[in-house]
Formats: structure tokens, sequence, C-alpha cells
């Protein structure tokens, strides 16, 4: 006679074998949504990396005209076929290749696929072979944001001291980025506009918690739907403000030191020239090694800039924006360095796992 653990093993067995029909049906459906967030982010960085090395193959291929010995009508097709990449990407690719060609510390990160091929055109048009060492040491170090904004500064600098800068399209910043001139969406906007534009841009997308286009914008904005600009008086109690900025048990910025930063930087980046939004509130004097929230030391700067400040290459950080100053080199020998690296460490691309 079969024992009764025995009868409600048997008995229990189709809902057993439901179950795990369900779960190898669906494998993922048992992970949490913070497990599965970091797979999606672990398998897109990865692809992304493995992307960039194959990328750096085309030139060869495209010399030996391997694609065609295999098969393929165009090494168009064979970029595609072989890894979905479009045919302007592989124009640029090649493209790329052929400006770095006096260049070999550019060329090998381009090759070797150990830097992104998008992150070196930063730089191509602006590179010479007496500095490819000093912009393929950038490339390495500085985020690509952070080399965007570099590279701004030095294209300025260079047409201010009467230097010829070979612009092409492929060396354009990425995010359009413009100070003091017209810039282009589907018509010549004024720079007022263009500053109230981003300035929309942001706030709807942090209304709206999504990214969205300059396309997307325009439609809320015709639909009668932009922020309505109020005038607002910002009270401030300084004596509360001063108390709250010496509070150092949390890295939250008090309400009363934001107000301070919004009367001053108007929601816009404090860096010199820009007409971003501020997205994040940066400590100039590095919250780690001097705790506290005084207002005097916090700057608002959009993306690009905070990663060039987090690079080291700003001068006179600790003093008002406007005497900042970009160095060709970070100081090593700085304490705010050490935690600047930690941050671009804690920032990089995870390690791939096969």
């Amino acid at each position: 006679m079969e024992s009764p653990e025995t009868f409600n093993n048997v008995a229990a067995a189709p809902f057993f074998n439901a179950q795990l029909r369900r779960v190898l049906a669906n494998p993922l459906g048992s992970l949490s949504d913070k497990d599965l967030y970091a797979r999606c982010q672990e398998y897109g960085v990865n692809a992304r990396i493995w992307k960039r090395r194959f990328a750096g193959l085309l030139p060869e291929v495209s010399r030996r005209e391997l694609h065609r010995r295999r098969g393929h009508g165009s090494i168009y097709e064979f970029a595609f076929k072989l890894a979905g990449m479009s045919s302007a990407s592989v124009d640029k690719v090649l493209h790329l290749a052929e400006k770095l060609a006096d260049k070999p510390l550019l060329m090998e990160q381009l090759l070797s696929g150990s830097q992104g091929w998008s992150k070196i055109e930063t730089v191509a048009h602006i590179a010479t072979p007496q500095t490819d060492k000093d912009w393929a040491g950038k490339v390495k170090d500085l985020s690509k944001a952070a080399l965007e904004a570099y590279v701004q500064v030095k294209r300025r600098e260079m047409t201010k001291n009467g230097e010829v800068v070979e612009f092409t399209p492929g060396g354009e910043l990425s995010n359009n980025f413009r100070t003091q001139q017209w810039g282009t969406f589907s018509f010549p906007a004024s720079p007022e506009i263009e500053k109230q534009l981003r300035l929309i841009k942001y706030e709807l997308e942090k209304e709206k918690g999504v990214t969205l286009t300059f396309n997307e914008v325009m439609q809320v904005l015709l639909a009668g739907g932009a922020p309505q600009e109020a005038q607002v008086v910002i009270q401030v109690c300084p004596e509360c403000a001063a108390r709250k900025a010496a509070d150092v048990e949390s890295r939250a910025i008090p309400v009363e030191v934001r107000r301070i930063l919004q009367a001053i930087y108007k929601g816009y980046c404090g860096f010199p020239a820009c007409d971003r939004p501020g997205t994040s509130l940066h400590h100039t004097k590095r919250y780690s090694l001097e705790k506290g929230h005084d207002a005097k030391s916090i700057v608002p700067l959009c993306k690009i800039h905070e990663r060039l400040v987090h690079s080291g290459l700003v001068e006179n950080e600790e003093d008002p924006p406007e005497k900042w100053r970009v160095l060709d080199d970070a100081d090593k020998n700085h304490p705010k360095f050490a935690i600047d690296r930690l941050v671009r460490d804690f920032r990089k691309e995870p390690i791939i796992r096969l």
C-alpha cells in the first residue's frame, strides 16, 4: 500500500508539471524587475562593445575585399548581415580610418575596438599627427560627454587664435551643442529662442519622466501644453539656508540651498557660455572631501560639462564659474583627482562576461 507521502506527491504532480512548463516557457518570468533590468544593461553594454569591435575590422575587410570573396555584394551588405550595421555607420567608419591614416594611436583604438568609433570621430577633425598621442589619451580617459565638451572648448580656442580647423559632418558634436549662434531645428532659431526651447524640453521631460525629441516638444507646444512661466518670488531665510548647508549627515541638497541656486542660475548650466539646463548640482569642493552644502560651492551643470569638470580639466573650480579655465591635462596630485577617478570608474562599462 502506498504511503500518504507517495499519494500526496502523485496528486501534486500535475500541479508541479504545470508550474514547470510555465517556468520553462518563460525562464525570465522568475526574475525580479531589478534583476531583469540589470541583465538588460549587461547585454546592452556588451552588445555595444562587440559591435564597435566588429566596426574596427571593417577597414581591413574593405582593403582585402573579403566581403566579395565571401559572397556579399558589397561591404554594406556584409556589415548589415553580420552585425546589423547601417550603411551610414559603415561609411563613417571607413572615412574615419582614412582620416586616421597618419595618426597611429587613434587608428589603433579604432581597429582594436578599445574605444567606440563615434567617440574617436569626435576628435578626428581636430587631431594632428603631432597631437595624436594627446588626443588618444583624452579618448581613453574621458567619457564621450566630457570629450565633446573638451573638443568644443579647444575648437573655440583654435578659432580665436586664427588656426584653421577642419569641420566634417562626422566631427560635429552629437548633442548639436551651440552657444551664442543660431541653432537649427527645422527653422533658424535665435540664441534666446533656442535657450527657451531647451529649457522647456528639459521641464517637459522631467514632468513626463521620459526623453522627448524636439518634434515631440513642438507637438506639445502647438497643443497648448507648454509649461506656463510664472513670476515666482523666491524667499529664502539666510539663517535657515546656512544652518541647512552645514548639515553633513545627508548628501541630499536642502531645498533652501536649491532655491538660492535657482535664483542665481535660473535653471541653466553654470559653465561659462553654456545655455543648456543645469541637470546636476555639482559640489566644486567635492562632498567626499568637504561635507556640506554651501551654495557658494555648488554649481548646476548640464551633463557634458558635469562630465568635463569631473575629469579634472577645470582650473579655478572653486572660484565663480566665470573664472573657470579648461586645462590641457588634469592635476593627478590634486585630492579631487582621486575622487573624480572613482566617479569615472563607477560609471564605466561593466566587464564582458562570456
